[in-house]
């Protein structure tokens, strides 16, 4: 690997973090794209151009990226417990957090809507 070959393309693409709240959000799919830079020409992290790849490699296979991880990943290195989503099983699983005082502030799911788990 060459010294120009680090960072990773996709965060040189000029695109912000998110120019909305994410990809969650109903409007990210219809805001224009507004590059924060000229690409290629600084690094800087963008999980929008990860949710772009992913929308790109869903298209070009013709099925999501849960599916595609599962069939090529999960499934054949029986990784059962792994997911890009919420399963239920995770429910049981999931551990509490705490705050800086060390006060159980419960189990959360996210992305998406943050709530806590009875």
């Amino acid at each position: 690997m060459g010294k120009n070959d680090y960072p990773p393309r996709v965060h040189k693409t000029g695109l912000p973090d998110w120019a909305t709240s994410s990809p969650t959000n109903d409007e990210w799919s219809t805001s224009p794209i507004r590059f924060k830079f000229k690409p290629d020409s600084a690094f800087s992290y963008s999980g929008e151009a990860f949710a772009f790849l992913q929308r790109a490699v869903e298209q070009i296979r013709g099925r999501s990226l849960q599916q595609i991880a599962e069939e090529e990943v999960f499934i054949p290195f029986d990784m059962s417990n792994s997911s890009f989503g919420w399963k239920e099983s995770y429910y049981s699983k999931a551990a509490y957090g705490h705050d800086k005082e060390g006060k159980s502030t419960g189990k959360e799911i996210f992305p998406g809507e943050i709530r806590l788990i009875r």
